[in-house]
């Protein structure tokens, strides 16, 4: 019996590169999913509340935009929990948001891509 061709798994299930954009006062990362099924979007813009200790106002896909702290926003552990409780302050039905904030929160140099974001607001002087 003749073994099956293989390929690579990475060849197979490998997602195209992040894309990142700048417009007006919000920065946005394109995140791909598995081959064929899309993308997740984070939107970030600077929190324009005078005196909020949250700085940044995040936006994934569609759901609401919420507030969260630099810290927070940096760690996934951490941006996970604050959207969760944000995000169900507004709409109870976990399984409409939770399923995106994982699955985000699950990706590669998370660090790094909040940092490309803020690097980008920064240099454009979003506000």
């Amino acid at each position: 019996m003749a073994a099956p061709e293989q390929q690579p798994a990475e060849a197979c299930h490998r997602p195209a590169g992040l894309e990142y954009f700048a417009d007006g006062n919000a920065a946005r990362v394109l995140i791909p999913r598995q081959v064929g099924n899309g993308h997740d979007v984070i939107k970030l813009r600077k929190n324009t509340v005078r005196g909020s200790d949250r700085c940044w106002l995040v936006q994934l896909n569609s759901h609401p935009p919420f507030s969260i702290a630099h810290l927070q926003l940096l760690s996934p552990k951490r941006f996970c929990s604050v959207a969760v409780h944000q995000l169900s302050c507004r709409d109870k039905n976990l399984d409409r948001f939770l399923p995106d904030i994982v699955r985000v929160t699950e990706v590669k140099g998370w660090r790094g891509i909040v940092e490309r974001l803020i690097a980008i607001l920064l240099v454009r002087g979003g506000e």
